[in-house]
Protein backbone atom coordinates (compact mmCIF):
# COMPACT_ATOMS: atom_id res chain seq x y z
CA UNK A 1 0.00 0.00 0.00
CA UNK A 2 1.40 3.39 -0.95
CA UNK A 3 2.22 5.91 1.78
CA UNK A 4 0.96 9.46 1.20
CA UNK A 5 2.97 11.97 3.25
CA UNK A 6 0.75 14.91 2.33
CA UNK A 7 -2.22 15.26 4.66
CA UNK A 8 -4.14 16.94 1.86
CA UNK A 9 -4.88 13.51 0.41
CA UNK A 10 -7.15 12.95 3.39
CA UNK A 11 -9.69 10.63 1.80
CA UNK A 12 -7.14 8.07 0.68
CA UNK A 13 -5.24 8.21 3.99
CA UNK A 14 -8.39 7.88 6.07
CA UNK A 15 -9.48 4.90 3.99
CA UNK A 16 -6.09 3.25 4.47
CA UNK A 17 -6.17 3.76 8.23
CA UNK A 18 -9.73 2.46 8.47
CA UNK A 19 -8.70 -0.87 6.98
CA UNK A 20 -5.71 -1.03 9.34
CA UNK A 21 -7.86 -1.14 12.47
CA UNK A 22 -6.81 -4.73 13.10
CA UNK A 23 -3.08 -4.11 12.60
CA UNK A 24 -1.85 -0.63 13.71
CA UNK A 25 -2.36 2.13 16.67
CA UNK A 26 7.10 6.76 23.89
CA UNK A 27 9.28 5.25 25.81
CA UNK A 28 7.37 7.64 28.07
CA UNK A 29 3.96 6.97 26.50
CA UNK A 30 3.51 9.89 24.09
CA UNK A 31 0.21 9.97 22.16
CA UNK A 32 0.42 8.76 18.56
CA UNK A 33 -2.67 9.31 16.38
CA UNK A 34 -1.43 6.84 13.77
CA UNK A 35 -2.14 3.82 15.92
CA UNK A 36 -5.05 2.05 14.29
CA UNK A 37 -6.07 5.48 13.07
CA UNK A 38 -7.81 5.75 16.44
CA UNK A 39 -5.10 6.78 18.91
CA UNK A 40 -4.75 3.37 20.56
CA UNK A 41 -1.59 2.59 22.51
CA UNK A 42 1.06 0.32 21.03
CA UNK A 43 4.39 -1.22 22.05
CA UNK A 44 7.34 -1.29 19.65
CA UNK A 45 10.33 -3.60 20.06
CA UNK A 46 13.70 -3.44 18.31
CA UNK A 47 16.45 -6.03 18.24
CA UNK A 48 19.16 -6.84 18.72
CA UNK A 49 21.17 -5.73 21.72
CA UNK A 50 23.99 -7.94 20.43
CA UNK A 51 24.57 -9.82 17.17
CA UNK A 52 21.81 -12.39 16.62
CA UNK A 53 19.32 -13.46 14.01
CA UNK A 54 16.77 -10.87 15.22
CA UNK A 55 16.81 -7.82 12.94
CA UNK A 56 13.16 -6.82 13.24
CA UNK A 57 11.02 -3.94 14.44
CA UNK A 58 7.71 -5.33 15.71
CA UNK A 59 4.43 -3.94 17.07
CA UNK A 60 2.20 -5.18 19.93
CA UNK A 61 -0.96 -4.25 21.75
CA UNK A 62 -0.47 -3.08 25.34
CA UNK A 63 -1.72 -6.46 26.60
CA UNK A 64 1.26 -8.09 24.84
CA UNK A 65 -0.61 -9.40 21.80
CA UNK A 66 1.54 -9.47 18.66
CA UNK A 67 0.20 -7.26 15.85
CA UNK A 68 2.78 -7.35 13.09
CA UNK A 69 6.38 -6.97 11.96
CA UNK A 70 6.97 -3.38 10.83
CA UNK A 71 10.39 -3.78 9.23
CA UNK A 72 13.22 -6.32 8.94
CA UNK A 73 16.79 -5.01 8.78
CA UNK A 74 18.01 -8.52 7.98
CA UNK A 75 17.86 -7.66 4.29
CA UNK A 76 20.91 -5.42 4.80
CA UNK A 77 22.34 -7.31 7.82
CA UNK A 78 21.97 -4.17 9.95
CA UNK A 79 20.45 -3.53 13.36
CA UNK A 80 17.63 -1.15 14.21
CA UNK A 81 18.47 -0.14 17.77
CA UNK A 82 17.05 3.06 19.28
CA UNK A 83 13.40 3.97 18.67
CA UNK A 84 11.62 7.32 19.01
CA UNK A 85 8.32 8.99 18.14
CA UNK A 86 8.55 11.01 14.92
CA UNK A 87 5.09 12.11 13.76
CA UNK A 88 1.49 10.87 13.98
CA UNK A 89 2.19 8.08 11.48
CA UNK A 90 5.91 7.29 11.81
CA UNK A 91 8.66 6.29 14.21
CA UNK A 92 12.37 7.02 13.92
CA UNK A 93 14.94 4.21 14.10
CA UNK A 94 18.67 4.55 14.89
CA UNK A 95 20.39 2.07 12.57
CA UNK A 96 23.72 0.39 13.40
CA UNK A 97 25.53 -0.52 10.17
CA UNK A 98 25.72 2.27 7.65
CA UNK A 99 24.93 4.56 10.58
CA UNK A 100 21.85 6.70 10.05
CA UNK A 101 18.41 7.59 11.33
CA UNK A 102 15.47 6.22 9.34
CA UNK A 103 11.79 7.08 9.35
CA UNK A 104 9.51 4.03 9.30
CA UNK A 105 5.79 4.60 8.78
CA UNK A 106 2.88 2.43 9.85
CA UNK A 107 2.83 0.71 6.46
CA UNK A 108 6.51 -0.32 6.73
CA UNK A 109 7.82 2.26 4.24
CA UNK A 110 11.34 3.44 5.09
CA UNK A 111 13.12 6.70 4.23
CA UNK A 112 16.48 8.05 5.41
CA UNK A 113 16.01 10.92 7.87
CA UNK A 114 19.63 11.73 8.79
CA UNK A 115 22.96 10.48 7.47
CA UNK A 116 26.30 12.26 7.64
CA UNK A 117 30.00 11.42 7.57
CA UNK A 118 30.17 12.82 11.12
CA UNK A 119 27.72 10.16 12.33
CA UNK A 120 29.73 6.96 12.91
CA UNK A 121 30.64 4.67 15.78
CA UNK A 122 28.49 2.35 17.89
CA UNK A 123 24.84 3.41 17.72
CA UNK A 124 22.43 2.72 20.57
CA UNK A 125 19.50 4.56 22.17
CA UNK A 126 17.49 7.34 20.51
CA UNK A 127 15.39 10.00 22.27
CA UNK A 128 13.25 12.97 21.20
CA UNK A 129 13.07 16.13 23.32
CA UNK A 130 10.11 18.44 23.84
CA UNK A 131 11.20 20.67 20.93
CA UNK A 132 11.42 17.86 18.37
CA UNK A 133 15.21 17.41 18.45
CA UNK A 134 16.63 13.88 18.43
CA UNK A 135 19.55 12.57 20.49
CA UNK A 136 21.36 9.34 19.66
CA UNK A 137 24.15 7.49 21.47
CA UNK A 138 27.22 7.25 19.25
CA UNK A 139 30.06 5.44 21.06
CA UNK A 140 31.10 7.75 23.95
CA UNK A 141 29.29 10.80 22.58
CA UNK A 142 25.72 11.88 21.87
CA UNK A 143 24.71 13.32 18.51
CA UNK A 144 21.84 15.76 18.10
CA UNK A 145 19.66 16.21 14.99
CA UNK A 146 16.88 18.73 14.56
CA UNK A 147 13.33 18.02 13.39
CA UNK A 148 14.38 18.07 9.72
CA UNK A 149 17.37 15.76 10.13
CA UNK A 150 20.16 18.34 10.22
CA UNK A 151 23.06 17.61 12.56
CA UNK A 152 23.75 20.12 15.30
CA UNK A 153 26.36 21.37 15.28
CA UNK A 154 26.68 21.07 11.50
CA UNK A 155 30.37 20.11 11.77
CA UNK A 156 32.93 19.40 14.46
CA UNK A 157 32.35 17.64 17.77
CA UNK A 158 29.01 16.04 18.63
CA UNK A 159 26.49 18.04 20.66
CA UNK A 160 27.48 16.14 23.83
CA UNK A 161 31.13 15.17 23.84
CA UNK A 162 32.69 12.53 26.07
CA UNK A 163 33.42 14.94 28.92
CA UNK A 164 31.33 17.98 29.85
CA UNK A 165 32.02 19.29 33.33
CA UNK A 166 31.69 16.40 35.79
CA UNK A 167 29.63 14.34 33.32
CA UNK A 168 31.66 11.66 31.53
CA UNK A 169 30.22 9.30 28.91
CA UNK A 170 31.68 5.81 29.25
CA UNK A 171 29.88 3.11 27.24
CA UNK A 172 26.44 4.76 27.36
CA UNK A 173 23.41 2.77 26.23
CA UNK A 174 20.13 4.21 27.54
CA UNK A 175 18.67 7.73 27.68
CA UNK A 176 15.43 9.46 28.62
CA UNK A 177 13.98 12.97 28.77
CA UNK A 178 13.08 14.01 32.32
CA UNK A 179 10.00 15.98 33.36
CA UNK A 180 12.21 19.09 33.41
CA UNK A 181 13.23 18.49 29.79
CA UNK A 182 16.76 17.36 30.65
CA UNK A 183 18.55 14.39 29.08
CA UNK A 184 19.41 11.57 31.51
CA UNK A 185 22.01 9.04 30.33
CA UNK A 186 23.23 5.80 31.93
CA UNK A 187 26.75 4.45 31.36
CA UNK A 188 27.93 0.85 31.85
CA UNK A 189 31.66 1.65 31.88
CA UNK A 190 33.94 3.22 34.49
CA UNK A 191 31.98 4.23 37.58
CA UNK A 192 28.73 3.29 35.81
CA UNK A 193 27.46 6.82 36.26
CA UNK A 194 24.05 8.37 35.62
CA UNK A 195 24.58 11.76 33.98
CA UNK A 196 21.92 14.46 33.54
CA UNK A 197 22.42 17.19 30.93
CA UNK A 198 20.76 20.56 30.50
CA UNK A 199 19.91 20.64 26.78
CA UNK A 200 17.83 23.82 26.81
CA UNK A 201 20.46 25.89 24.96
CA UNK A 202 22.73 25.47 21.94
CA UNK A 203 25.48 24.21 24.27
CA UNK A 204 24.78 21.25 26.56
CA UNK A 205 25.92 21.44 30.18
CA UNK A 206 26.24 18.91 32.99
CA UNK A 207 23.38 19.33 35.47
CA UNK A 208 24.31 16.39 37.72
CA UNK A 209 26.44 13.26 37.70
CA UNK A 210 26.09 10.30 40.07
CA UNK A 211 28.28 7.19 40.33
CA UNK A 212 25.55 4.57 39.98
CA UNK A 213 27.36 1.20 39.77
CA UNK A 214 26.05 -2.22 38.71
CA UNK A 215 26.24 -1.62 34.91
CA UNK A 216 23.11 0.48 34.32
CA UNK A 217 21.83 -0.24 30.81
CA UNK A 218 18.63 1.72 30.25
CA UNK A 219 16.57 4.44 31.93
CA UNK A 220 13.03 5.77 31.57
CA UNK A 221 11.24 8.80 33.03
CA UNK A 222 7.94 7.92 34.70
CA UNK A 223 4.95 10.29 35.07
CA UNK A 224 5.25 9.80 38.86
CA UNK A 225 8.41 11.95 38.81
CA UNK A 226 10.97 9.17 39.19
CA UNK A 227 13.47 7.61 36.81
CA UNK A 228 13.58 3.82 36.53
CA UNK A 229 16.91 2.18 35.71
CA UNK A 230 17.73 -1.43 34.79
CA UNK A 231 21.18 -2.81 35.68
CA UNK A 232 22.95 -5.86 34.27
CA UNK A 233 25.57 -6.62 36.92
CA UNK A 234 23.04 -7.37 39.65
CA UNK A 235 20.01 -7.88 37.35
CA UNK A 236 17.89 -5.28 39.10
CA UNK A 237 15.37 -2.48 38.60
CA UNK A 238 15.95 0.81 40.46
CA UNK A 239 13.72 3.77 41.25
CA UNK A 240 15.75 7.00 41.20
CA UNK A 241 15.19 10.74 41.66
CA UNK A 242 15.45 12.72 38.42
CA UNK A 243 18.85 14.15 39.42
CA UNK A 244 20.23 10.62 39.84
CA UNK A 245 20.11 10.58 43.64
CA UNK A 246 18.24 8.26 45.97
CA UNK A 247 18.62 5.05 43.98
CA UNK A 248 16.48 2.26 45.48
CA UNK A 249 16.23 -1.32 44.25
CA UNK A 250 12.59 -2.28 43.70
CA UNK A 251 13.19 -5.69 42.09
CA UNK A 252 16.05 -8.14 41.58
CA UNK A 253 15.80 -11.16 39.30
CA UNK A 254 16.50 -14.41 41.13
CA UNK A 255 18.61 -15.71 38.25
CA UNK A 256 21.83 -13.75 37.74
CA UNK A 257 21.70 -13.92 33.95
CA UNK A 258 18.55 -11.87 33.26
CA UNK A 259 20.61 -8.93 31.94
CA UNK A 260 17.69 -6.48 31.64
CA UNK A 261 18.44 -4.32 28.58
CA UNK A 262 15.46 -1.99 28.09
CA UNK A 263 12.62 -0.46 30.07
CA UNK A 264 9.52 1.55 29.14
CA UNK A 265 6.31 2.85 30.73
CA UNK A 266 2.83 1.76 29.64
CA UNK A 267 -0.07 4.26 29.62
CA UNK A 268 -1.42 2.77 32.87
CA UNK A 269 1.92 3.44 34.62
CA UNK A 270 3.15 -0.15 34.69
CA UNK A 271 6.67 -0.95 33.48
CA UNK A 272 7.81 -3.36 30.78
CA UNK A 273 11.36 -4.72 31.01
CA UNK A 274 13.36 -6.66 28.41
CA UNK A 275 14.91 -9.73 30.08
CA UNK A 276 17.60 -10.73 27.55
CA UNK A 277 18.62 -13.77 29.60
CA UNK A 278 15.25 -15.35 28.86
CA UNK A 279 14.61 -13.44 25.61
CA UNK A 280 11.32 -12.07 26.88
CA UNK A 281 9.55 -8.99 28.23
CA UNK A 282 8.22 -8.88 31.79
CA UNK A 283 5.51 -6.65 33.28
CA UNK A 284 6.02 -4.81 36.60
CA UNK A 285 4.10 -2.34 38.74
CA UNK A 286 5.82 0.99 39.52
CA UNK A 287 6.51 -0.35 43.02
CA UNK A 288 8.46 -3.29 41.61
CA UNK A 289 5.88 -6.08 41.86
CA UNK A 290 6.32 -8.63 39.08
CA UNK A 291 2.88 -8.85 37.45
CA UNK A 292 3.37 -11.10 34.40
CA UNK A 293 6.39 -13.14 33.27
CA UNK A 294 6.70 -13.57 30.38
CA UNK A 295 4.48 -10.72 29.27
CA UNK A 296 5.76 -11.04 25.68
CA UNK A 297 7.95 -13.85 24.38
CA UNK A 298 8.41 -14.94 20.77
CA UNK A 299 11.06 -15.14 18.05
CA UNK A 300 11.17 -11.32 17.89
CA UNK A 301 12.10 -10.83 21.56
CA UNK A 302 15.64 -12.21 21.23
CA UNK A 303 18.33 -9.78 22.41
CA UNK A 304 16.04 -6.76 22.59
CA UNK A 305 17.72 -3.38 22.13
CA UNK A 306 14.91 -0.89 22.80
CA UNK A 307 11.27 -0.62 23.85
CA UNK A 308 8.98 2.21 22.76
CA UNK A 309 5.44 2.83 23.98
CA UNK A 310 3.17 5.05 21.92
CA UNK A 311 0.32 5.87 24.25
CA UNK A 312 -3.39 6.09 23.56
CA UNK A 313 -5.99 8.53 24.81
Amino acid sequence: MRWFPQFGIFTVLFSSLFFLTSSCAVKEGQHWFGSLGMGEARIYISGPNAASNNYTITMYETDGTFIKEIYDYGTTAEYGRGLAYFDPFSILVAVEGADRLEKVDIFGNVTTFASTASFTGNIFDLERDNSGNFYVVESNTIERFNSTGERFPVSGNPYINTTIGSCVLNTPHGMTITSAGRLAVVNSGGTDNLSVYDISTTTASCASNVAFGQDPWDVVAHPNGYLYVVTQLNDSIYRVNEDGSGATIIYTYSVGTANPAAIAVLPDGNLIVADTGSDQIDLFSPSGTLLVSPFIRNTHTTNISDLLVLGGQ
